[in-house]
Order: C-alpha cells, then sequence, then structure tokens
C-alpha cells in the first residue's frame, strides 16, 4: 500500500502535467504569435513608444480654453527617430508629422522651435513658448511644470569604451567623468547615486562625436539617439552598453498655470485619427519582419512532447519547462535582433551625413541617400565599385589625391579620421569640402569585414565659420572703439574672466581679471552696490531679460568713474539656475558729466520762477518753460511752433516791439516791460530780458526771452501811490479834526441850546435848524476822513450781524425809498465777528446808498451773509485772502454797473461818479477804511449793465470777545433826565464848557465845572461829599484828562469818567484813551448824545433798581 501511495504522487503530477502539456500544444497551435507583440513586451522601445504615443494623445480630456496664435511649441532637435535635421537643416521625424497632423486637425497653426535641449528649456522658463516636447518628468520639474500623459517610455543606459569594464551600475560610476547633455534629466538621477563629475554637451550627437575622437570614454544618453549616432559615427564594435540607468516617459509640458493650454493639446491629437498616427509610426519605424521561427511546427513538437510525456510522467515534464524557457529566450533574442535591426535601418536611413559601408576588400556594400547626394552616385550603380572610384578626394590646396580612408581602416584596422582640407570630387565633377571619419566593422572573431565611412558636407559650416571669424573680429574692433570691455562669469565654477581693460580702468594687474566676482564687488562705490546687487539678482532669478546697471567705480587714478554695465545670463541648469552669464560694460563718465551739467541746466530752467521763452531767429517758439505756461494758462503743445505776439493785449505800444526787434537783431540785449494778455484774456505785467543766441559760426540761431510777472508788483506800486494818497488825506484830517470839532462842538451846541429859546414856528427857529444840520453834515464829513484814515475811536464787540441787520432793515428801507427792494438774505447759524456797530451801520448805509444811485428806477439790493472757509485761494484783488474761517457781508444791486477804469478808482479818496454836489466821493474810502481797520477783505464784481456786487469778508471771533461792551438798543434810547448827581467837568476851552455846564445844569445834574485841570483836581481832593461823574477833555496843557481821572480816583475810587474830545483815534490812545475800560464821546456832539452817553456810563456800574435818571 505503500509503495502504491509513493506511486499515487508521481501519476497525479504526471496527469496535471499532461494537461497543462496538451493545453499549451493547443494554445501553440491554435493562437497565431504576433509579429512585434514581443517586442513591445521585451523592449521594442521605439515601435512602443509611437503606440504609446498615440494612445497618450486620445485619452486627453476636453476641456475649454484659448491657445495662442501660433501655438509656440519648443522641443530638442537631436532626438531621432523623433526629431532631428535632415542633411539640409530641415526638421523631420515622427513629432514633427505628428504636429502637422494636430494642425490639419485642430485649424491653429503650430510653430515648432528645435535647438539644443539646454536652450529649449531657458526659451519655456522664460515663456518664449507655449508647449516643451519630448521632455522627461522629473520630481524637480514638476515643480514648475505641468506635464500631460506621457505617450513613449524611453530607456536611457550608460554606454563605455570596450576598453573599459566593471560598470555593472550607477555606483561603479564614482571617480569617472560622464558625459551628459546639458539639461538632461539623467543629470539629477546620476547626482542622486552620488556621481558629481560631468562633462556638459549641447547635444547627444556632440557627444558621441567625441566619443569618435577619443575623449569622451563614458556616457548617459537616451537608447534611441545613442543606437542611431553610434551606428551614424562606426561605434557600435568599440562601444558596450553598460546598464540601463532607468527608463524616463516622454511627456509634453506647459509651465504652471497654462493648464487649459495642455488640455487643448491633447485634444487636439485626441482628434487624430489612429490610423494616421500609425502611417506616421510605419513610415519612420517600418514594418517588421514576419518571424522565421516555424511556430505551427513547434506546437506539432510540443504537441508530441506532451504525448511522450503522458508516457515518460516527470522527466518529459522537465523537459517539456527547458524547452519553454528556451523558446521564451530565443524569442527575446529574435525580439532584440528585430529591435536593432530596425533601429539601424531608420538610423542609415534618416542620418545627416553620407554613410557608405564595403565588403573586405573596399567595394561599396550600401550607402545611404545623402551620400548618394553628395557622390553623384545612384545607390544601386555604386553596389560593388570600389570606393575610390565612387568617393574621390583630393587634397584642397595641392590638388593631389588623397589617400583613401577606407584603405587605411582595411589595411590597420583602426579608426581614422580626414585630414584637414579634403575635397570630395562628385561623378558629375562638383566639388566639396568634407570631414569626418572611417571606422572598421568587425564579426565575432573581431575580424574586419568591412568598413563604414561617415562624412558630411562642409560648404555651409566653413561660411558660417568665415562669417563667425568676420563678426568675431569686427566685436573686438568695436568693443575696442567704444572703450568697452567685456566679462564672462561661470557661476558654478566661482571664475570670472575679463579682459585687459576691465583691469585697467580699475587700476588692477592682468593676470587678477580672472579672480573670483568680490574683486568687483570691491571697486563698486559703496552707495551703489545695494541697488547693482539688487539688478544682478533680479535677473539671476529670472525677474527681468537681462542685468544692466549704471554705477560708480574706483578708478586707476583714485577719482570715481562712471560705468554702464549689461549683461545677461546664457545658461541655466535644469531647476533654472544660471550657470553662464556675460556681458559688456562701457565707460560713460564723461556723458554722466555731461548729463549731470545738463540735468542742472535743465532743473535751473525748469524751475525758474522767471518765464522763459526760446524762438529761433523767424521768431517761431521753440521751447517754453512750465512757469510760461503757467503764467499764460497756455499748454507747451499750444504755443510750440507759435509767434509770442499771440500774447500780445494792444495795450503796449508799438514802438516798443520796433525797438525789441532793432536791438536783438543787432546782437544786443533787450530790456523792457510789457502788458500782455493770458489765454484767458486776463492781462498781467511782465518785465522781460531777451537776448540772441549765437552758434559756433557766430551766426544768432535763437532767441532767448527771460521774463517776470511783475503785475502784483504794479499793483502794490499802485495801492502804494493810492495809500500814500490816504496817507495824505489822514495826515490833513488828523490835523484839522481837533479845531474843526470844537468849532463844530461850539456852532452845534448854542444852536441847539438857542432852539430851546424859541418857538419851533419861529422863522428864527427854523434857521437855526439848518445851522445845526449843516454843522452835523460837516461832523460827518470830519467823521468819514477820520474812518477813512483809520484814525476814528472804535469799540469792537462780538456782534452777530444777522441779528443787527435785521435791526437796521427798517431804516435802510427808508433810505432808499419804495421802488427800490432791499431783500435780506441771512445765512444760516452765523459766526460772530468783531465789529463796532456803528461802523457796520455805516459801512452798510454808504454800500446800500450807492446801490440806489446805481439804480435808476425800480430795482433790487440784496444784503446777505454767509459763512466761508478760506483755502487761501481767493483773490481779493490782487491779493490772496490768508486761510480761515470767515463771515462775508455781501450787498448787490441790479443797477448800472462800472467799467474796469471807474473800478479801479472806486477807493481813492474824493473819487466820485456823480453829479457836483451829490456826492463827496469819501463813501467807499470810508468803507474801505472801515474793513481794513478791523482786519476784514473787502472785493467788489462789477460789468457795465449788469450790477455790482461788494463781498466783505470778516474774520471769525469767539463768541465771548467784546462781551459786556454791547451798546443800547433802541429799547433804551428813552429821553432822561439827572437827580442831582454831582459832575465834576473840565475843559481848556471856555466855550465848550459853558455849553456842556449850560447842558448838564438843564438836565438836572449839579455841575462843578474847571478850565484848569490842576484846580479840578485840587478841588476833588478837598471834597468830602458823593462825586457821581468825571466829565474831561483828554488833551489840556499842563495834564491830560486820563492824569485828571487818575488823581481823582484816589479819593473817589468808585467814581467813573467820561472822556471827551476831537483829536483823532492815534492820537487819543497815546493819551490812554481808547481801551475797553474807558468811555469816550467824540466831539462835536449833542446835547442828548452826552446825556444819553452820561446815562450809559453811570448804568453800566449799577442795577436797574439804582438808577440815577427820572423821567421828564
Amino acid at each position: 500500500m505503500a509503495a502504491m501511495r509513493r506511486f499515487e504522487h508521481p501519476v497525479r503530477a504526471a496527469g496535471a502535467c499532461l494537461c497543462l502539456a496538451a493545453f499549451l500544444a493547443w494554445f501553440t497551435f491554435f493562437t497565431p504569435w504576433p509579429s512585434c507583440g514581443a517586442a513591445k513586451a521585451d523592449g521594442d522601445t521605439t515601435a512602443w513608444a509611437a503606440d504609446t504615443a498615440r494612445k497618450g494623445v486620445s485619452d486627453a480630456p476636453a476641456s475649454q480654453g484659448a491657445i495662442p496664435r501660433p501655438l509656440r511649441v519648443v522641443l530638442d532637435d537631436n532626438y531621432p527617430p523623433y526629431i532631428f535635421r535632415d542633411s539640409e537643416g530641415r526638421l523631420r521625424g515622427i513629432l514633427v508629422d505628428q504636429w502637422a497632423l494636430w494642425e490639419k486637425h485642430t485649424g491653429h497653426p503650430v510653430e515648432l522651435t528645435a535647438t539644443d535641449w539646454g536652450k529649449a528649456q531657458e526659451l519655456f522658463r522664460q515663456g518664449r513658448a507655449d508647449v516643451i516636447d519630448t521632455i522627461f518628468f522629473t520630481p524637480e520639474r514638476a515643480v514648475l511644470y505641468s506635464f500631460s500623459k506621457p505617450y513613449a517610455e524611453i530607456p536611457v543606459s550608460v554606454f563605455h569604451h570596450e576598453t573599459i569594464s566593471g560598470l555593472p551600475d550607477p555606483s561603479a560610476l564614482k571617480g569617472f567623468a560622464v558625459a551628459v547633455k546639458d539639461g538632461d534629466a539623467c543629470i539629477e538621477v546620476l547626482k542622486s547615486h552620488g556621481i558629481t563629475t560631468f562633462l556638459l554637451y549641447p547635444s547627444y550627437e556632440a557627444i558621441v562625436r567625441d566619443a569618435a575622437s577619443g575623449t569622451v570614454k563614458i556616457f548617459c544618453i537616451d537608447d534611441p539617439p545613442a543606437f542611431y549616432f553610434l551606428t551614424k559615427y562606426g561605434l557600435l564594435e568599440p562601444f558596450r552598453k553598460g546598464f540601463t540607468l532607468y527608463s524616463g516617459q516622454m511627456h509634453r509640458a506647459v509651465l504652471k498655470g497654462r493648464e487649459g493650454i495642455l488640455r487643448l493639446v491633447e485634444e487636439g491629437f485626441a482628434a487624430v485619427p489612429e490610423k494616421a498616427l500609425r502611417e506616421i509610426d510605419r513610415k519612420w519605424l517600418g514594418s517588421p519582419l514576419g518571424s522565421s521561427i516555424p511556430w505551427r511546427t513547434v506546437g506539432w513538437i510540443v504537441g508530441g512532447l506532451a504525448l511522450l510525456a503522458f508516457v515518460s510522467l516527470m522527466g518529459n515534464v522537465l523537459l517539456n519547462a527547458r524547452v519553454r524557457r528556451k523558446t521564451l529566450e530565443v524569442e527575446r533574442l529574435l525580439a532584440e535582433t528585430r529591435e536593432r535591426e530596425e533601429v539601424l535601418r531608420i538610423t542609415f536611413s534618416s542620418m545627416a551625413e553620407g554613410v557608405i559601408t564595403t565588403d573586405a576588400e573596399g567595394r561599396v556594400r550600401d550607402m545611404n541617400p545623402l551620400a548618394e547626394k553628395l557622390t553623384g552616385w545612384p545607390r544601386n550603380d555604386a553596389q560593388g565599385r570600389p570606393i575610390e572610384e565612387v568617393f574621390r578626394i583630393v587634397n584642397e590646396k595641392t590638388r593631389r589625391p588623397v589617400e583613401n580612408p577606407v584603405d587605411l581602416v582595411l589595411r590597420q584596422g583602426i579608426t581614422v579620421g580626414l585630414a584637414n582640407h579634403t575635397l570630395l570630387i562628385a561623378r558629375d565633377g562638383t566639388e566639396r569640402p568634407i570631414a569626418d571619419s572611417a571606422a572598421p566593422i568587425r564579426d565575432a572573431q573581431e575580424r574586419t569585414v568591412g568598413c563604414v565611412l561617415v562624412f558630411r558636407d562642409q560648404t555651409e559650416e566653413r561660411q558660417t565659420l568665415a562669417m563667425l571669424h568676420e563678426t568675431l573680429e569686427k566685436y573686438q574692433l568695436t568693443l575696442q572703439a567704444a572703450s568697452m570691455s567685456s566679462w564672462d562669469w561661470h557661476v558654478a565654477e566661482r571664475r570670472v574672466v575679463r579682459d585687459a581693460l576691465w583691469a585697467a580702468r580699475r587700476g588692477l594687474r592682468p593676470e587678477e581679471t580672472s579672480e573670483e566676482p568680490k574683486i568687483w564687488f570691491k571697486t563698486v562705490h559703496p552707495e551703489d552696490r545695494h541697488r547693482v546687487l539688487r539688478c544682478l539678482r533680479d535677473h539671476l532669478e529670472g525677474r527681468t531679460p537681462y542685468f544692466e546697471a549704471t554705477y560708480r567705480i574706483h578708478s586707476q587714478d583714485g577719482s570715481w568713474g562712471w560705468l554702464w554695465d549689461r549683461g545677461k545670463v546664457i545658461a541655466r541648469d535644469d531647476a533654472g539656475k544660471p550657470l553662464r552669464v556675460i556681458g559688456i560694460e562701457v565707460d560713460i563718465t564723461a556723458q554722466k558729466t555731461m548729463e549731470t551739467r545738463l540735468r542742472l541746466l535743465t532743473r535751473v530752467v525748469e524751475q525758474s520762477p522767471l518765464s522763459v521763452v526760446i524762438t529761433d531767429p523767424t521768431g517761431k517758439i521753440e521751447y517754453v518753460n512750465p512757469r510760461f505756461c503757467e503764467l499764460t494758462g497756455y499748454d507747451m503743445r499750444e504755443v510750440i511752433g507759435e509767434n509770442p505776439r499771440i500774447l500780445q493785449s494792444g495795450t503796449t505800444p508799438r514802438e516798443t516791439y520796433e525797438a525789441l526787434w532793432k536791438t536783438i537783431t543787432c546782437g544786443r540785449v533787450w530790456k523792457g516791460v510789457f502788458c500782455n494778455r493770458k489765454k484767458d484774456g486776463t492781462l498781467y505785467w511782465e518785465e522781460a530780458v531777451i537776448c540772441p543766441i549765437v552758434d559756433d559760426s557766430g551766426r544768432i540761431s535763437h532767441y532767448v526771452g527771460l521774463k517776470e510777472d511783475i503785475t502784483v508788483k504794479r499793483r502794490l506800486e499802485d495801492q502804494l501811490l493810492q495809500a500814500q494818497k490816504l496817507e495824505s488825506v489822514g495826515r490833513l484830517a488828523g490835523g484839522v479834526a481837533h479845531d474843526f470839532n470844537n468849532a463844530l462842538q461850539i456852532i452845534m451846541g448854542y444852536a441847539e441850546v438857542a432852539m430851546g429859546f424859541v418857538n419851533s414856528q419861529d422863522r428864527i427857529h427854523r434857521m437855526l435848524t439848518e445851522i445845526h444840520k449843516a454843522a452835523q453834515r460837516s461832523a460827518g464829513v470830519v467823521r468819514q476822513l477820520l474812518t477813512f484814515a483809520r484814525k476814528e475811536v472804535i469799540r469792537p464787540v462780538a456782534l452777530d450781524l444777522n441779528e443787527h441787520m435785521v435791526e437796521t432793515h427798517r431804516m435802510l428801507q427808508r433810505l432808499i425809498g419804495e421802488e427800490i427792494q432791499l431783500e435780506l438774505r441771512p445765512g444760516k447759524d452765523l459766526w460772530p465777528v468783531l465789529l463796532d456797530p456803528s461802523q457796520v451801520d455805516q459801512m452798510v448805509a454808504n454800500l446800500v446808498i450807492n446801490a440806489r444811485d446805481a439804480i435808476e428806477r425800480a430795482g433790487k439790493i440784496v444784503i446777505e451773509t454767509e459763512n466761508v472757509v478760506m483755502d487761501g485761494s481767493r483773490k481779493a484783488g490782487p491779493v490772496f485772502i490768508p486761510k480761515g474761517d470767515y463771515v462775508r457781508l455781501s450787498v448787490e444791486d441790479t443797477g448800472c454797473g462800472m467799467d474796469a477804469e471807474t473800478l479801479g478808482r472806486i477807493f481813492e479818496p474824493f473819487f466820485t461818479t456823480k453829479e457836483v454836489g451829490k456826492g463827496t466821493g469819501l463813501g467807499l474810502s470810508t468803507v474801505y477804511g472801515i474793513v481794513k481797520q478791523n482786519g476784514g477783505w473787502i472785493d467788489v464784481t462789477s460789468h457795465p449793465g449788469r450790477g455790482t456786487r461788494f463781498d466783505l469778508f470778516f474774520p471769525r471771533v469767539s463768541p465771548d470777545v467784546g462781551e459786556g461792551a454791547r451798546d443800547m438798543g433802541p429799547a433804551d434810547r428813552e429821553d432822561v433826565q439827572g437827580a442831582g448827581e454831582t459832575v465834576l467837568l473840565v475843559e481848556d476851552e471856555p466855550t465848550i464848557l459853558d455849553l456842556a455846564q449850560s447842558i448838564l445844569e438843564n438836565a438836572g445834574f449839579r455841575v462843578v465845572s474847571f478850565q484848569n485841570p490842576e484846580e479840578a483836581v485840587r478841588w476833588a481832593e478837598g471834597h468830602t461829599g458823593p462825586l457821581h461823574l468825571v466829565i474831561t477833555d483828554v488833551v489840556m496843557p499842563a495834564m491830560s484828562g486820563r492824569e485828571v481821572w487818575d488823581r481823582v480816583k484816589k479819593t473817589h475810587p468808585q467814581v467813573p469818567c467820561l472822556f471827551m474830545s476831537g483829536y483823532t483815534a492815534d492820537i487819543l490812545i497815546h493819551r490812554g484813551v481808547g481801551t475797553e475800560e474807558s468811555h469816550f464821546i467824540h466831539k462835536p456832539f449833542t446835547a442828548d448824545a452826552l446825556l444819553w452817553k452820561i446815562r450809559e456810563v453811570l448804568f453800566s456800574g449799577r442795577s436797574d433798581t439804582a438808577r440815577p435818571f427820572r423821567r421828564p
């Protein structure tokens, strides 16, 4: 039983193996084997990449967005078979045809820019391209770019020369210099394995070319271009594929934030039919050859083996397993062979150089299309012919035949390069300069079985090189002529290469020009370093397209010179960090010095308070400074090309202009005054100095005028003249006021007393009345003169103009009559002002009377008040009103108005437009004097036929200012009499003394009068009874009225005093009268005025219950 059990397990195993073998046989027999499927699975990267590209494009999601026109795509220009340049420099390859289909199906133009890979990435980072193609995904790039789905997976391998061994993995590369393409993704991968030494090349072909010359022994290249270029240069034998570093996925990408473009690009590829994409693949990758293995026969064999395995049990099963592994190995080898053959075929056909292969005898075996073109031999005609017949070469200088490199290779078995100055003579006799090399073809036993000859046409290369040499020579000559020096900064190496001029400018030795960048920094002026470094940093970090700065350096002679420095990053690594920066610097010290002078002169002219005008010899304006525009109101564009006569007002005499031109055309300087007109029509005065400007030949090239606005000066001079007139009138008024007022006081007083003794119906009473009126009018004229001359004593109080105007409105209406409407427009919440109420009445009355006289029949006068806030821009005449809070009092009429000439003289004393006998000419002069006396401003606007408006501005004051000095209102003005109060009367004029004593005694007062102030003081000192009031003249011999009161107060401290005088305010104030604590009445006065003033003085110091007056 045990034996049976031991046998049972092999039987079960055999049965299972039999079933498996039968299934494999059936699968092998009935399932067709694809010709390229295994190649895809085992590394046929070229065909699989194209297939992946189609799938990646078709899976792109749809979205909406806007694509730039044209769509700018940048990519590598040396990545066959995806993209490369043919012998004529045109772009060819899979991606070129795919983008053409994309353009056709989307209708959107595409602009392909293929260049060195490092430069392509820099263009993309700078935003000069919308899409980058042929780019591998790396984590570092993912920070900056957004990637499409991969459309190809490319193995990236490390290749090494056959003389180097022992490189199975990346760690074995430590200590070797690995050649890589600048900007390639493999650099970061190698760095991650600890590899730090690299040889940077602009393209894969440049790497392989140096490998052919023996310069490069180890390099890392993507497999497709690697096999292409190794074949092209005949290096498949001497170089080995060490290991695959990684497999990178090829994508298309856009900058972060532009994902909409990427989605629309993928949508465009999804719209391309699969059939069209497959045609592109077949075009560049070719059609794979059918399998040479008889798979059906193998299937029968496997089936037979399965039957045999049924008999042989375990032995056959093991044999079948070995056969299958061997089969898979064979398939893998076949796939690799097909892959290599396909790559070699495409490479051979699409190479940008001519390639000829020969057998061991030197007969032509094959040649690519470019070789046919260069030699002039068709491939079929050239096959089998000796290489010397097809490839005829001579020395360019001697014209002698050159030994064919194929013979040398076949004879010595080495790789050789062509000598310089070699010409290829084509079949039709065309001669072309060529270059490149030949290499042996060896079999597995290292026997030379043929030769591969690679050559290229150097015609364009030589032309380009000649142009380059010429350009370089011109560049060097230009630098020398322009005093320029150049610098070349290798950032990663911390090394700067500079020319000798750079060092000479700074007083350095030539050998110091290749030192560290710090040498440059030390020579920069300390004040400029921060700014220059900021400009340099902005460019290095990609924020500016180039570095540009102007700064000072420490020159060789110890002074500070100026330089203009400009540079640009020409190479960056994959992360965008700068690798190399080049630039030039120019000595601009002379220009800077001149600029400084010109800038200073420009500032002088631009900021000059004088108006500057420059004209050509004909008088056409070429330049005006801002002051000219500010003064005239014209914009610079309005006057350029015009003649200064646009400013003429017609006021300046013609003779002035004739003298001007006669002077300056003779080369002399002219000085004078113009009255010109601004753009808005306003007239202004300007003082001008105009002189000619001569050129190097001595001819007059320009005229320059320097002009100063003297309008305010002229007006101030006029005002000074006016003030001098006013001062003369004031002196006259002040000089005669005392005597005149005393005389008027006697006339008015005694006329008034005399009228009391005569019946009111009597003819004499009427005569006395007329005398009294005439004296009052004369007194009014004196008061106006004193007010105008600001010599009248005033009692300002905090006054509400609205309340005051309401009180006087009825009186003013009676004054102007019923035909003229008087309207009062009080402002809301009016601020108080500090004014004497009597002066307000006088001002308003004068203005209203003038307005009445200006209205012929019916009309309207408006009195308006308003709070206003001045910002300093409002003028009163030629002067600006200072900033502050003001109350405006306006009087406006609908009368006949005034012309400009009349308006300019209205404030002159004794100036009037009224008929003789109807005006004194002092009304508006008095208003002007009152306004100025109270710190105010007055402005007048008038137009003939449209009326006149007077605006009076008074500063705002606090409501409590002047409180307690309020005048009595009309309600208090009642007839009053004394009650026997004792009054001390002192007056040096006997007549006035008698008159005042008579008035006081008749009013019920007990009067003690003295003509001598000394006697009055002695009486007061000896008087023991009550003394209720002192009335004294101010100006008296030996003692002033103020001194009298002060001495009387020593014995009678509470006694008040009423001063009287006919002198002007300045004299009174000098005598101590005019302060807030004193009471004053001006001569001449009436009896009633005196009594009411006495009542006011006595009443101000007592309560209502102790009033010392009785009603009659």
